[in-house]
């Protein structure tokens, strides 16, 4: 009878611990991959993941992260727009950031970023390249 005690106070332990680790890691992860033709993102990084989008940035050709300029880690720009465009104009990618990170899955090429926030437009020429990590952080004027 004891043992059974014993046994099943551990059991209680062991899976209050896991569903906690379990909690845990569901809250840093990222959330999955969306899509527009052939490319595949992922954007967010809203505090309770923002770790998880640095730690995967390195796994995608195009890293983008918005920030505030002169602002702390979580200055980032809720609600910011974010299109991506080829050399030739075409928009490959168009998608709307709740956090500051945008990890897509581009082709090597020359784009052009296009961030809109507070009704103005920010726009950077982005080079991916073949078998490379491309991590450009944008930093929003401040009153904008």
């Amino acid at each position: 009878m004891k043992r059974a005690g014993i046994a099943a106070a551990a059991f209680i332990a062991f899976a209050t611990a896991l569903s906690k680790n379990a909690v845990a890691m569901a809250e840093a992860s990222l959330p999955p991959e969306q899509h527009q033709g052939a490319i595949s993102f992922v954007a967010g990084g809203n505090g309770r993941n923002i770790q998880a989008f640095e730690r995967a940035a390195a796994d995608y050709p195009l890293a983008l992260e918005l920030l505030r300029r002169g602002a702390r880690r979580d200055g980032f720009l809720p609600g910011a727009q974010v299109t991506l465009r080829d050399l030739r104009g075409k928009e490959v990618l168009s998608a709307f950031l709740d956090g500051p990170f945008l990890l897509a899955r581009v082709p090597a090429g020359h784009y052009v970023a296009s961030v809109t926030y507070g009704g103005k437009v920010l726009r950077r020429p982005v080079l991916v390249k073949r078998r490379d990590n491309q991590r450009i952080v944008l930093e929003w004027p401040n009153g904008g």
